[in-house]
């Protein structure tokens, strides 16, 4: 697998960082975008980009504002908009490299919700969606107090933590809790009131204009997901307004399919389903 990182100037001027990742030897059959999720970076993908560039996609994986290696203060989230505008730019920037290729947005988390979002904005230029997880519908393991609060603190205290997110809720492999605390990335903080009300805010934008998304889907949830509820893969699978959509949500497993012990069959999946669009 090739890797070259970049940056490139999104919205307010800040520096977005991003990986390319492709096929070695030969050009890509289609190009994804890879949108991570919230406290976390892209560099958590690494395992998946191979899987898929492997099977001749090309791969471009951003940090996003406020996360990783890209500008912005540390997982506090001003606007969703922003995020959305960077992702837009950066999608210039692929199908500029790459004219008549498909392109296809990968998801996970509040990663899934902007991948959501962006299908409704942008599927025009887009081949179809995988959403992992999407970060549309609080889990069980968020409290009230995040849910119901958050928009109130986020003007008067937008800084204000709320809660921490548990890393042994993201995998059966404990391996990925220990690598998800000590990667220095990652942003082990609680989550702060504004980025909690922006994250509700946008799912309350997002979820009345499923309907509007037509074309083909492909949603991936754990069953025993305690932080993003598996109601909300199968409420976007239900209302999509797609005819080519699929639903599969896998008994017993937690938040990050794409880190559960047995994830190279996930991984597969996604590959077969991207080859059966391409």
């Amino acid at each position: 697998m090739l890797t070259q990182e970049r940056t490139f100037e999104g919205a307010k001027g800040l520096r977005i960082f991003y990986r390319y990742w492709a096929p070695e030897g030969r050009p890509p059959r289609a190009i994804i975008l890879l949108i991570h999720g919230y406290a976390e970076h892209a560099g958590r993908y690494l395992a998946l980009a191979e899987f898929l560039t492997g099977r001749g996609y090309g791969i471009y994986a951003p940090d996003l504002r406020s996360h990783g290696r890209s500008e912005g203060e540390k997982a506090l989230i001003d606007s969703m908009d922003y995020m959305l505008e960077d992702l837009r730019k950066l999608l210039d920037i692929a199908q500029g490299e790459h004219p008549g290729l498909k392109t296809f947005v990968i998801g996970h988390s509040m990663g899934g919700l902007l991948a959501t979002c962006f299908a409704i904005l942008h599927q025009e230029r887009l081949a179809g969606v995988v959403l992992s997880g999407a970060g549309l519908m609080p889990g069980a393991g968020v409290s009230p107090l995040l849910k119901f609060v958050s928009r109130v603190l986020a003007v008067v205290a937008p800084r204000l933590p709320l809660q921490e997110l548990d890393s042994a809720w993201l995998s059966h492999d404990p391996q990925i809790a220990r690598d998800y605390d000590t990667d220095p990335l990652n942003y082990r903080g609680k989550v702060m009131a504004r980025t909690a009300a922006e994250m509700l805010r946008k799912a309350d934008w997002a979820l009345p204009r499923v309907p509007e998304i037509r074309i083909p889907l492909l949603c991936l949830h754990g069953g025993e997901d305690k932080l993003v509820s598996p109601e909300a893969g199968r409420y976007v699978y239900e209302h999509a307004g797609s005819s080519d959509k699929t639903l599969h949500i896998f008994d017993g497993l937690y938040h990050e399919v794409f880190n559960e012990i047995g994830k190279e069959d996930i991984y597969k999946l996604v590959a077969d389903w991207l080859d059966a669009h391409c």
